[in-house]
């Protein structure tokens, strides 16, 4: 049996793990467009800052390879998928056959086609090599511009602030996070970046890039007539699943690639999990794409187990964030903004600590933590699972919202709802 897994990544390695669970002897083979074995890309940032070493960086050491009898090709892009011969062909003209294929190639970023986005020292922040290649030139810049205050933006504006650079975010909505942050939690964190030396432009668009004589960014023209000077530039607007290799086939794909609860496409053969599907959302009741890397990781424990001749079901996932942002933590999970009369919203406030609760028949739909995530595990499966909290819902606001913290009803929910952990 040949188990070709396309992407590396979270979903890749718990794909791995479950397989060699299964299947001892099966060949695997892992092929990556990017020069590296599998590494944490949450972590590009803190490499971008020197706070994690290069040799930190990898999700899994050199052992795991050797113990799983990994074959693994670098720097080769998937071009193309045949359903029907089963091979994948990639950009070297070489071809591939598999008995079972795994796409989890992840998300790519949203590149707006503005005037002058093709200018030099114009970047995303989605990969290491972003990261590399901005850290190069970060000695002989002094003002960056980063266009998206979504959480790719803010890590990147933290990354860049902390090696002293002058940080300014455009976005164009009223404050950073707006897909997730409620208006109190974005006045909080905004003034918090401010006060880390981060600047922000809201409430307008970039219309188009402009460049020097060399072709290098010198700016950006904003819908408003002002622009603003840089000499490098991030676009963090977002990402999107990468689903380019399957373009022209019969796999079905919405947003994402679409996979019923064992992960599989509607190819047989054919399995996809991570940022690229779009997946059980247990909140809305239906398929959504959810890119955060412990799903990304459950999702491929589900494939290799099928693909190996197992049985397992997702469970499904909740969306959720959960950073730090010059040194302020910060937890969204759920249900946390645009919320109708019937849900039922409690909230505490100081000047640097802001946390919300949502509920709705007596079933926790939503967080915001800011400034402190005590217990936000806990508070995940709670929604996660929609467990009935009604005969602790009182206590659970109480000392939430409160100074105690959980300890006190820590007992309790952990019988009601077990906290995974994702390694």
């Amino acid at each position: 049996m040949r188990y070709v897994i396309v992407g590396a990544s979270y979903a890749a390695v718990g794909a791995v793990e479950e397989i060699r669970s299964i299947d001892s002897d099966g060949e695997i083979l892992i092929v990556s467009d990017e020069p590296y074995r599998i590494y944490a890309r949450p972590l590009i940032s803190y490499y971008l800052e020197n706070r994690v070493a290069e040799k930190n960086m990898y999700f899994r050491p050199d052992e795991f390879y050797e113990k799983n009898k990994l074959k693994f090709i670098s720097g080769k892009k998937v071009v193309k998928v045949n359903p029907d011969g089963q091979k994948i062909t990639l950009d070297d003209k070489s071809v591939i056959d598999y008995d079972r294929l795994l796409i989890c190639t992840g998300g790519k970023p949203f590149i707006p086609p503005l005037k002058g986005i093709d200018s030099l020292n114009v970047f995303s922040f989605v990969k290491w090599d972003d990261a590399k290649k901005i850290k190069k030139l970060a000695d002989g810049a002094k003002e960056v511009l980063i266009v998206g205050g979504g959480l790719i933006g803010l890590k990147a504006a933290e990354g860049l602030g902390g090696l002293g650079l002058k940080v300014t975010i455009i976005e164009k909505e009223a404050s950073v996070l707006p897909l997730v942050l409620d208006e109190t939690a974005g006045k909080i964190l905004r003034r918090h970046l401010k006060d880390n030396g981060v600047e922000m432009v809201t409430g307008n668009v970039a219309s188009e890039i402009l460049a020097d004589e060399s072709g290098c960014v010198s700016g950006v023209a904003l819908d408003n007539g002002k622009s603003y000077k840089c000499d490098l530039l991030i676009i963090a607007i977002g990402v999107r699943p990468n689903i380019d290799l399957i373009e022209g086939t019969v796999i079905e794909v919405n947003r994402g690639i679409a996979v019923d609860r064992r992960m599989r496409t509607n190819v047989n053969n054919i399995y996809a999990a991570g940022d690229v599907v779009e997946a059980w959302d247990i909140l809305s009741g239906s398929n959504g794409v959810i890119a955060i890397a412990p799903l990304a990781f459950e999702q491929g424990k589900v494939a290799g187990c099928n693909m190996a001749g197992g049985k397992k079901a997702y469970t499904g996932g909740i969306a959720m964030n959960s950073t730090d942002v010059f040194n302020m933590s910060l937890m969204t999970m759920g249900l946390t903004k645009n919320l109708d009369e019937s849900y039922e919203i409690k909230s505490f406030k100081d000047a640097k600590v802001y946390k919300k609760l949502v509920f709705k028949d007596d079933r926790l739909k939503g967080v915001i933590l800011v400034g402190d995530v005590d217990y936000g595990g806990a508070l995940t499966q709670l929604i996660r699972n929609q467990t009935d909290v009604k005969d602790i819902k009182d206590d659970l606001v109480e000392n939430v919202l409160g100074s105690g913290g959980l300890a006190s009803i820590l007992p309790t929910i952990l019988s009601k709802t077990p906290v995974p952990t994702f390694h």
